[in-house]
This record gives C-alpha cells, sequence and structure tokens, in this order.
C-alpha cells in the first residue's frame, strides 16, 4: 500500500553554475518557504515534489537538456534562461524560455505562476501533476500515465457531477462536436479500467464512479 509519509515540498532546482542568480533567488524563495537546491544532475531531482526547474544554459548544454527531457519521464515545468530562442517551444509544452539576461522579478514571476499550475486539490482528492500521482482523502497514492492524468483531473474538475463521455472525449482527446458524438468510447473505457486497477491496490476501486451521465470521483 502506497502512503505518503510527507507532505509534498514546493521546491526549485537550480542546474547551473551561476551564482548571482541563484543567490539573489535563495533569499527571497527561503522566506516563502520554498526549498532550493543546486543539482548537477537532473536525476538527483526527487519526482515527488512539487518542483520547478531552472537552467541557465549555453546552446551546447540547451540541446542536452532538451535531449533529456525527450527521453526520461521526468514531468516538471522547466525555466530555461538562454541566448538562444530559435527553438520550437510548442514541442516542450513543460518549458518557459527566457531571454538573456534575465530580470530576478520577472524570473520569479515565472516561478510563481509554474507553481500555481502544478497541483489541484478538490474534495479532498489531490493531483501532483509533477509525479502524476492521484493522492486521495486518506493520503493514498497511485501513479498515472499522461492521459489517465487529464482524464482523471478533468472528472475531479466536476466536483462529484458526472462528466460525459462526449465531454471527455472533446476535452481530454480534444475531438470536437461532430466528432465525438459519432467516435467508440471503448478508449474511455479502457483509460477508465486501468484507473480502477490502480485505485484498488490501495483500497478505493469504488471510488471512480460511472452513472447514466457520465464518471465522477467520490469523497
Amino acid at each position: 500500500m502506497r502512503e505518503l509519509k510527507n507532505k509534498e515540498k514546493k521546491s526549485v532546482y537550480w542546474f547551473s553554475k551561476n551564482n548571482n542568480i541563484f543567490n539573489a533567488l535563495s533569499a527571497y524563495l527561503e522566506k516563502n518557504n520554498i526549498n532550493i537546491y543546486r543539482v548537477s544532475s537532473l536525476k538527483k531531482i526527487n519526482k515527488l515534489d512539487i518542483s520547478v526547474i531552472i537552467t541557465d544554459s549555453d546552446i551546447e548544454q540547451t540541446k542536452l537538456l532538451l535531449k533529456y527531457y525527450k527521453n526520461d519521464n521526468l514531468i516538471k515545468p522547466y525555466i530555461l534562461i538562454t541566448n538562444n530562442l530559435n527553438i520550437k517551444s510548442n514541442k516542450y509544452k513543460d518549458f518557459v524560455f527566457i531571454k538573456k539576461p534575465v530580470k530576478i522579478t520577472y524570473l520569479l514571476n515565472k516561478i510563481q505562476n509554474n507553481f500555481k499550475n502544478l497541483s489541484l486539490s478538490i474534495n479532498n482528492w489531490k493531483i501532483n501533476k509533477n509525479s502524476f500521482s492521484l493522492i486521495s482523502p486518506n493520503n493514498k497514492f497511485i501513479t498515472l500515465t499522461e492521459k489517465e492524468l487529464y482524464l482523471i483531473e478533468r472528472i475531479i474538475k466536476g466536483l462529484e457531477r458526472p462528466v460525459s463521455k462526449i465531454t471527455l472525449l472533446e476535452e481530454v482527446w480534444g475531438y470536437n462536436k461532430k466528432i465525438s458524438k459519432n467516435i467508440c468510447t471503448r478508449v474511455i473505457e479502457t483509460h477508465i479500467s486501468r484507473i480502477r486497477k490502480k485505485l484498488k491496490k490501495i483500497g478505493l476501486s469504488n471510488s471512480l464512479k460511472k452513472s447514466k451521465d457520465g464518471y465522477f470521483l467520490a469523497k
């Protein structure tokens, strides 16, 4: 049975040798109960943290970072401070690209905005978008795939009101209304079944319910 022993912490991971920015950030973040760690490898990052990764890189380091991001399941928002903005940013939805030189106040604003979007808490259920975890009211958790996360997030936002299959197809899978009315809903049922199996392992298989109007997550 998987249980979170400690409350999730907000952390900033600093992947750079720039002492000036690091020191300025540290003074502010520590006052706001946000941990900041300097790391030499992205593999040292705690995946259960609610975290933002900041990298101040040259072009070669940037390429390596983007390659690591693409090949690893480390899903966190990155703030990338760089001289090179000739990057197809739409391929890296978790990245915020900032061109040098950067103002500390601007950087701090970006950090705070990222934290606001990293977690969701409704009806005592919580979602940690960094670790792709769904955390139950009794503090047990399961790990989801990306699509499962988006699916359960939309269901949770229904506030115990059933969310229809058509709504899920449109908002999670991106189908338009004409297509979603005619498409097979087996894909939703398959994902729901997988989530229920994961919930069963922590004794909550009956939490994800279905009615004639759609799916909802009970308290």
